[in-house]
């Protein structure tokens, strides 16, 4: 999940100025503790991991899926956060659900899940849950390749990664986990490449006529932008025609 500034945030050459900041910031290899998105708290290093600067890089803004979720969420609701890494959209939507409501935050690799826990035990959130477990198709067990420094890379799809580590992971379906819960209103899902198995994973519990909303570069000059995309676009596809 790649840092985002909020739209009204944007001016030229902020990708020059982002990326510039990231490299600055990556050189600190100490803890750094602060607000972002209006009062959310996070911690960690950004020598360990680069995914805290996507917070550091909001302290004035909000993240890129944040409008939806706040139209969505409501006290008392149940948030879904597949691929919670760091915890960015877990922490928003603890917010906007309130001790009332639950989140429940998917993060297999134990080194994120390590950040995801701290940064929610910086905001007090007790109200969210974390699963060591990821989510899949059906159950069983993966390879991850986890890109040390970088969890937002990790992925089932990059074994050609130089610095890749494998880490096996236990995976469930999210029908499985909701077969005894109330079913969420809404949820978020950000794989790297297995968005799709997710979905399949979770036939029982879409609900027909539910929303569905792509964020990211699915397409670059009327093409897909990952082999994972072709096939979400078929399966859309096999749902309506008038998809894709």
């Amino acid at each position: 999940m790649g840092a985002a500034l909020n739209a009204a945030f944007d001016f030229p050459g902020r990708d020059t100025l982002q990326v510039a900041v990231k490299r600055l910031v990556r050189s600190i290899d100490t803890d750094v503790h602060g607000t972002w998105g209006g009062g959310l708290r996070y911690a960690g290093n950004p020598h360990v991991d680069s995914s805290i600067l996507e917070p550091m890089l909001l302290r004035f803004g909000a993240p890129s899926l944040a409008s939806i979720l706040d139209a969505s969420l409501r006290p008392g609701d149940t948030f879904v956060d597949v691929g919670a890494n760091i915890g960015v959209y877990a922490m928003w939507a603890a917010r906007r659900v309130g001790p009332t409501g639950s989140v429940l935050a998917f993060e297999p690799v134990p080194t994120t899940r390590a950040l995801l826990e701290r940064n929610l035990a910086e905001n007090g959130f007790a109200h969210v849950e974390v699963q060591a477990r990821g989510v899949g198709a059906a159950p069983g067990a993966i390879t991850l390749h986890v890109v040390p420094g970088a969890s937002g890379l990790s992925s089932r799809y990059r074994a050609d990664a130089d610095a890749a580590q494998p880490v096996e992971v236990e995976v469930v379906t999210l029908d499985d986990v909701f077969a005894a819960r109330p079913p969420p209103r809404a949820m978020k899902v950000d794989v790297e490449g297995m968005e799709l198995d997710v979905l399949r994973g979770a036939g029982r519990l879409l609900a027909p006529g539910g929303i569905l909303y792509l964020y990211g570069p699915y397409r670059r000059d009327g093409r897909q932008t990952s082999e994972s995309n072709v096939r979400f676009e078929q399966w859309l596809k096999g749902l309506s025609p008038e998809y894709g």
